[in-house]
């Protein structure tokens, strides 16, 4: 609800002509702003007054949902065509911290030129990196344990791996997994949306932008502080919500 009303107050700016938006290329559409979860791009002309606006529209945001903005949290990214004389002036007023790229989401760079087929490689060597985790069934099964749960964001790959198929079309991956299934014990699979398990989301994140790949499996004893939020909200039943489209 709370993103939901931010962005009404943006639409609200823009339709009334006092947010100038970025404009996708000659004839594109013209872009103000972008959510994701809890992730949330803002764009707009590179002036002193367009900030204006968007810290008016960030101020209203906060009077009526009582969430206080973190300003350490927010970065500012100028585009090559705008000035540095104007780029400073505008981060040095808005006490963003400023950055030179908008770095990676989900893996993935933002930010690129011309896209080949070498443009995503090393998200494809990430993700072949990380489907070796499923050797965690390998671990668990070494530990003793009978009865597991695995969660999965992922309701394809959950049908995938507990339904059969053709086996001469089936990766070698699914392959092993499903022989670590078919051993003598309790695996139970459940889709779960990330927002719910907000500590296997930020493990997820860390491992990303850490680039952690070897090990594969790592214990943290204790937990990170960073984590301990989270596992509170966890325990607590607390979790954040996901708009689903009915």
């Amino acid at each position: 609800m709370g993103m939901k009303k931010l962005t009404h107050i943006i639409d609200t700016a823009v339709h009334g002509g006092l947010w100038k938006p970025i404009q996708v290329g000659k004839e594109g559409p013209k872009v103000s702003h972008l959510m994701f979860a809890n992730d949330l791009m803002l764009f707009v002309e590179a002036s002193q007054d367009q900030l204006q606006v968007v810290l008016k529209c960030l101020q209203i945001f906060a009077e009526i949902s009582g969430q206080k903005i973190s300003i350490q949290k927010i970065s500012i990214f100028f585009s090559k065509n705008t000035p540095e004389d104007v780029a400073s002036s505008i981060s040095e007023a808005s006490g963003f911290k400023r950055v030179r790229n908008v770095g990676r989401y989900l893996g993935a760079w933002m930010q690129h030129g011309r896209v080949t087929k070498n443009s995503y490689s090393d998200v494809v060597e990430r993700v072949k990196q990380r489907l070796k985790g499923w050797s965690g069934l390998e671990m668990t099964w070494s530990d003793g344990k009978r009865q597991i749960i695995v969660e999965s964001d992922s309701s394809n790959a959950i049908a995938v791996l507990t339904n059969s198929g053709d086996a001469a079309r089936e990766s070698h991956l699914v392959t092993r997994i499903r022989a670590w299934l078919a051993m003598d014990w309790r695996v139970l699979f459940q889709h779960i949306y990330k927002e719910v398990n907000q500590c296997a989301d930020w493990l997820a994140n860390l491992a990303l932008e850490n680039q952690i790949q070897d090990p594969f499996i790592r214990l943290f004893d204790p937990p990170p502080p960073d984590l301990n939020f989270h596992i509170l909200a966890n325990a607590s039943g607390i979790g954040n919500f996901r708009r689903i489209g009915l």
